[in-house]
């Protein structure tokens, strides 16, 4: 694999929470990243997994397959910050759930007005 850029932190907390490096690197390789607090955190969904499976084969990848809902924060300038193990979920940064909704349910609103004949100028004022 490859050498670890870790902090002391980074050091410590994977000894605490028992993540060896040859858990460590592969995350940090072929996961997929997320930005939180000025940071990257990597992890593996679905198809990081199977890159990663495919990558090394499937007899590697079940042994080490239990031990790989990790994460792992990356600074910037490309430390490993800290490890942890992944108990949640993710979630994905967006826009809010009320946001959508409202979005949508404006949308099927002008959709209405064009379908009944309310006006296709009424549409294209409503749109932006």
């Amino acid at each position: 694999m490859m050498d670890l850029p870790l902090s002391r932190h980074a050091r410590t907390r994977m000894q605490q929470r028992s993540i060896p490096p040859i858990i460590v690197a592969p995350i940090w390789e072929y996961g997929c990243n997320i930005r939180h607090d000025g940071a990257s955190v990597y992890f593996l969904n679905r198809e990081a997994r199977n890159r990663l499976k495919r990558h090394i084969g499937a007899r590697p990848y079940a042994q080490m397959e239990n031990r790989l809902d990790a994460y792992v924060v990356v600074s910037d300038d490309g430390t490993i910050v800290t490890v942890g193990w992944r108990y949640k979920r993710f979630k994905r940064p967006g826009r809010r759930a009320n946001e959508r909704r409202d979005s949508h349910r404006r949308t099927r609103r002008d959709r209405r007005r064009v379908l009944t004949g309310g006006g296709l100028e009424e549409y294209s004022k409503s749109r932006p």
